[in-house]
């Protein structure tokens, strides 16, 4: 449930960035979000679960790597 929680909170805050700045950093953060943040999130997590080790979390970093954790990642509510 924790997990969920740090997915979505800062979805939220680059929603209000998007609305409420006048300038586009809202790009800035959605770009910092999908390539760094959620790999380094998902990695913690699936470390967490025991699927992979910490020093495979690199690798969630290439492109659609997570998809054959998307099960345990979205599903699992451990």
């Amino acid at each position: 449930m924790l997990y969920w929680f740090f997915v979505l909170v800062p979805i939220a805050m680059i929603i209000l960035a998007y609305y409420e700045l006048q300038n586009n950093c809202w790009v800035i953060f959605l770009l910092v979000y999908v390539i760094v943040y959620r790999p380094l999130l998902d990695g913690m997590r699936l470390v967490k679960l025991n699927l992979i080790n910490k020093s495979e979390v690199w690798k969630l970093l290439i492109p659609f790597y997570r998809i054959r954790f998307f099960k345990q990642l979205y599903f699992d509510l451990h």
